[in-house]
Parts: C-alpha cells; sequence; structure tokens
C-alpha cells in the first residue's frame, strides 16, 4: 500500500511538472505568434511601400522618356526650322535691295527729266553719293562690330561645348559609379538576407539546444530529489552542500564526489545486489587526500551543513588489498579501467554459483581502492543457499541477485527490495542528464557564438548597405546637379552662334535689318559706282526720256517689288515666331520636365 501511495505521489509530482511544462509551452507559442504577426505585418507594409515606390518611379520613368520624344522632336523641328529661317532672310535682304534699287533707278530719271540744268543734276548726283557714302561706312563700321561679336560668341560657344563635354563625361562615369554601386548594394543585400536565413537557423538551434538544456536540468534536478529523498535529511542536505563549499575553498579538483557516481553496473539486473552490498557506502564522497578531508568537515560543522562520510583516496591506497584464503594477491594492470582485479574467481568455486561482485563494475583505475573498499570481499551468489555457504567457506560477504544478504560472520540480511526507488538508477539518470546537458551547453554555446558572430556580420552588412546607399544618393544628388549643368550648357551652346553659323546666327537668329549682309554693302557700292557714272556721262541735262527710259519710270515694278517684300518679311516673321515657341518650350517647359523626371526616376 506504501509503495501504491509513493508511486501516486511520484505520478502526481509528474503530471504538475508537465502541465506546468506545457503551460509555458503554451505562453511561448503565443508570445512567438504575436511576435510573427507583428513581423508579417510589418513585412506587408514594407512591400506595399515599396510596391507604391516602384510605381511612382515607373510612371515617372514612362513619363520621362515620353518628355525625352517630345525634347528630341523639338530639337529636330528646330533644326529643320533653321536652313528654312536662313533662306527667308535671304529672300528677304534681296526683295529689300531689289526694292531700293528700283527707288534709286525711278529717282535717277525723274532726276534727268526734271533738272534743267547739269550743275543742278550734278549736285543732286553728289548729294545722294555722299548719302550713300555715309550709309556704306555705318554699315561697314556695323559689319565689322558684328564680326568682332561673332568672333567672341563663337569662342565662348567652343568653351560652352568643351565644357558640356567634361560635363557629360562627368556624368558618364557618375553613372558608372552608380551602377557599380547599386551592383555592390545587391550582392550586398543578398548575403545579408543568407546571413540572416543562418542567423535565423542558428538562433533557432541555440532555443532548441536550450530547451534540451533546461530539460536535462529538470531532469537532473527530479532525479537528485529523487536520489536525495531516500537519504536521512542530514545526509542529504551534508551531500549537497559539500559541492558548494568545495567550489568556495578551492577544492573543486581533490572531490571526486559520491561513490555512487564513480562506477558504472553492467547491467540493472544487478543494481539490487550492489546496493545491498553497498549499503550507505554508496552515498560516501571520495576526495583526494585527508586533508581535503578534514578541510571540508571542519567547514560543514562550522556551517552545520549536515553529515558525510569521506573516502581519502591516499588512505585507502596505503592500504594491502586482502586475498582470498589467506592469500594476497595484487592486481598489476593499472592501464585497464573496464576490469580492475581486486578480488579473482576462487579456483575451486563454480562461475555459476558465484562470482566477485566487483567484476561487474566499471569504474576508472584511479578509484580502484574506493571500489575495492566497498565491494572488494562480496560475491555476488545464484542463490542464498550458495551465499551462506560461501560466505562460511571464504570468510566473505556475499548477496544474492535479490538482495538476500550473508555476512562473512553469519548474519543474514533479507526482505522486499523496492527497485523503483533504486539509488543507482537515478545515479544513471542523473549521470546521462549530466551528459545530456554538458552537451546542450556546448550546443547552445557554439549556436550562440555562431548566432552572435552572425549578428555581428549582418550589422557589419547592414552599416556597409547603408554607406552604398549613402554613397548612391550622393552620386544621385551629384548627378542630378550635372543633369542641371548639362542643360544650362545646352541652351547656352543654343543661344550662341556656331563657327559656321549665318551672320545672324544658329542658337539665336536675329533679324537682318539690325546686321548689315556683305550683299547690302555690294548693293550700296553698286550704287555709287551708278551715280558716279551718271555724274561722268555726257548726257545732257534735261535731255528728254527715251521710250524705255519712260516705260521703266511709268511701270508698276516698284509695287511689285514691295508686295515681294512684304510677303518675305510675312513668312520670315512667321517662322522667327514658331521657332521662339519651340525654343521657349524647349527651355522653359521640357527641359525642367525632364530635370524633375529624373529627380523622380532616382527616387531623390
Amino acid at each position: 500500500m506504501e509503495a501504491k501511495e509513493d508511486a501516486l505521489r511520484f505520478l502526481q509530482k509528474e503530471l504538475g511538472m508537465q502541465q506546468q511544462e506545457h503551460r509555458m509551452a503554451l505562453d511561448r507559442r503565443a508570445n512567438l505568434a504575436k511576435v510573427r504577426a507583428r513581423r508579417e505585418l510589418d513585412l506587408r507594409d514594407a512591400e506595399e511601400r515599396q510596391a507604391a515606390r516602384e510605381d511612382k518611379v515607373k510612371q515617372a520613368r514612362e513619363r520621362l522618356a515620353q518628355v525625352e520624344e517630345e525634347i528630341a522632336k523639338a530639337e529636330d523641328e528646330l533644326q529643320h526650322i533653321q536652313p528654312q529661317l536662313d533662306e527667308l532672310e535671304k529672300t528677304r535682304a534681296q526683295a529689300a535691295s531689289e526694292v531700293d534699287r528700283i527707288e534709286r533707278r525711278r529717282k535717277a530719271l525723274e532726276v534727268q527729266s526734271r533738272h534743267a540744268s547739269a550743275e543742278a543734276r550734278n549736285e543732286w548726283l553728289d548729294q545722294e553719293t555722299a548719302s550713300l557714302r555715309a550709309s556704306l561706312q555705318v554699315k561697314k563700321s556695323l559689319m565689322e562690330q558684328h564680326g568682332q561679336r561673332m568672333g567672341s560668341q563663337q569662342a565662348e560657344r567652343a568653351q560652352a561645348e568643351e565644357a558640356l563635354n567634361e560635363c557629360n563625361r562627368l556624368f558618364n562615369e557618375n553613372q558608372d559609379a552608380t551602377d557599380q554601386c547599386e551592383t555592390k548594394a545587391a550582392k550586398t543585400r543578398s548575403l545579408r538576407d543568407q546571413k540572416s536565413a543562418e542567423r535565423k537557423e542558428a538562433w533557432r538551434l541555440h532555443d532548441e539546444s536550450s530547451k534540451a538544456e533546461r530539460e536535462a536540468q529538470e531532469k537532473m534536478k527530479k532525479a537528485q530529489r529523487d536520489l536525495w529523498d531516500n537519504l536521512p535529511a542530514a545526509v542529504s542536505a551534508g551531500l549537497d552542500a559539500v559541492e558548494r563549499v568545495a567550489s568556495e575553498l578551492g577544492l573543486t579538483a581533490k572531490v571526486h564526489g559520491p561513490l555512487i557516481s564513480l562506477f558504472t553496473v553492467e547491467s540493472p539486473t544487478y543494481n539490487t545486489a550492489v546496493e545491498v552490498a553497498a549499503g550507505s557506502q554508496l552515498m560516501h564522497v571520495v576526495v583526494e587526500d585527508d586533508d581535503t578531508a578534514s578541510r571540508l568537515m571542519e567547514e560543514l560543522l562550522s556551517r552545520k551543513a549536515g553529515r558525510v562520510t569521506f573516502k581519502p583516496l591516499n588512505v585507502l591506497q596505503s592500504r594491502a588489498p586482502r586475498g582470498r584464503g589467506g592469500d594476497d594477491e595484487d592486481d598489476d594492470d593499472d592501464n585497464n579501467e573496464a576490469a580492475v582485479d581486486v578480488e579473482q574467481q576462487p579456483a575451486d568455486l563454480s562461475a555459476e554459483d558465484a562470482i566477485p561482485l566487483i567484476s561487474k563494475l566499471t569504474f576508472a583505475a584511479k578509484f580502484a581502492p574506493a571500489i575495492r573498499a566497498a565491494f572488494g570481499r562480496t560475491l555476488l551468489c545464484r542463490t542464498a543457499h550458495v551465499a551462506s555457504a560461501c560466505a562460511k567457506r571464504f570468510k566473505v560477504d556475499c548477496v544474492t541477485l535479490d538482495g538476500d544478504q550473508v555476512g562473512r560472520r553469519g548474519a543474514l540480511t533479507g526482505g522486499f527490495h523496492d527497485s523503483r526507488r533504486s539509488r543507482l538508477a537515478a545515479s544513471a539518470v542523473i549521470a546521462q542528464a549530466k551528459e545530456t546537458l554538458a552537451t546542450a551547453q556546448a550546443r547552445a554555446e557554439e549556436a550562440r557564438s555562431r548566432a552572435t558572430a552572425l549578428d555581428q556580420e549582418v550589422a557589419r552588412l547592414a552599416g556597409e548597405i547603408d554607406k552604398l546607399e549613402m554613397t548612391r544618393l550622393h552620386l544621385s544628388t551629384a548627378r542630378a546637379a550635372l543633369s542641371q549643368e548639362k542643360v544650362k550648357l545646352q541652351r547656352r551652346a543654343r543661344a550662341l552662334p556656331a563657327a559656321t553659323g549665318t551672320a545672324s546666327g544658329v542658337g539665336a537668329p536675329a533679324s537682318s535689318t539690325d546686321v548689315p549682309t556683305a550683299a547690302q554693302i555690294a548693293e550700296i557700292e553698286t550704287q555709287i559706282a551708278a551715280l558716279e557714272a551718271q555724274r561722268n556721262s555726257a548726257v545732257a541735262a534735261g535731255a528728254p526720256l527715251s521710250e524705255a527710259e519712260k516705260a521703266e519710270l511709268e511701270s508698276d515694278a516698284l509695287a511689285v517689288a514691295r508686295q515681294a517684300l512684304a510677303r518675305a518679311q510675312d513668312d520670315e516673321q512667321a517662322t522667327r515666331a514658331r521657332w521662339t515657341r519651340l525654343k521657349n518650350e524647349l527651355d522653359v517647359n521640357l527641359l525642367r520636365r525632364r530635370c524633375v523626371g529624373f529627380f523622380l526616376c532616382e527616387g531623390t
């Protein structure tokens, strides 16, 4: 009945521990579910922001491509309009020269028919010649100034084009550097994601190892409680205090622990026999020497920390092993830890009836004196009858598998032995739990070290990504500034005449009435030469006009020439207005929209 109650209490305690672990697991699961939900929400928000940004950049690139097409179309149209404008300017200049020539011819004919004397005619011719010479001088001066201005503007345009080429070179280098930076950033992000996955796996292994460590600790504590429950309170308190006191005194290396922890039994079948044979000696603490035992006993006494029996190895080693039947036999094979010969099988005793109990134990040679002291004179017998006979014959203690014991002095001990409360089984569980705990701690430490190293690596990669991103933004800002500078230089270059341009310039056409052309100057010189020739001619003043001259004077050639000049001026003004409208649209609208689109595409 008592055994059943003990078993019930044990099961209830085990159930309580399992329920507590179950509640802890449910709490951890709930916390992990919350963390996962938060991470999923953060990830979804980040993905939505990234998608919105990508969509915005895509739309900006489409608009930028459309603006680029409009810019190319406007520049192409400007290139086609320029030759037309030059041709219209030339046509208007020719029409103006023709009107001026006809007017002067008509004046000359009118003078010829109107002046009555050669002096009056010559005076009028001299006035006209002087007027033309003054006009010629002014036009030549204007043409010379225009030539100088054109040379200066052409040199300035060359400088602008050189600066534009340098700007293009820097822009291309910036673009290459940006591409390299983005490529490196992409590789670094990929490596960071890989390391993050490895870090996650390392922390998962750490958590699993930590869980196994906690389970091993709980298992070991439970086995220790079960073991302590089978001991007197003073002994369990003393054993619990020895390890702590030894650590405080710096004697950990000289304290080897209870005897029960220093050997293993070949099979659980022999547990009962070993426990009965050793008795309380199983919980004796093996130490290196008697000085260590003395110091520990004094400390336990001063602290009132329980009672412990010590087995000093130096004292046990000084005792010679007792032989069987009066013969002393030593074991010279100290290197064989699995089979230290303390007691030999008696020659006249069958192994089927009895064997040395120590032969079923495995232990280190260092602890042989302590093991020999506890089991050296004990035989494991098949039955109680055989045990009684062996005890009388060989003067040794004998024990059976069922735990019946016969002392060498003839005392018999027996009865029920509860195997569920086996101290050796509890000690084996503790040893296994310690081994599992050490393995779990080693794995947890290894996983923690790796996870920590990966944390540092991920942080380093994140910092490198931030640096690359800052570099990319810096390059993007510089590229945007270079793009604006390119637009300014392009405007400046277009506003200045090229070296092969016309007199009015390519980039900024002006009216030809502002600057005289070589044809106008040649026309004036021709008129002057005609007036001088007329003055020197032998035609008498007041001479009647010929029929051809009368017909020339009365013809409507002047009106026709003026109509042609008006048409040429209208065509030139319409073409010039179209050119100006396209130029303003390009400079004020399209180029500005291209800069804005560039900023949006870069995400700055």
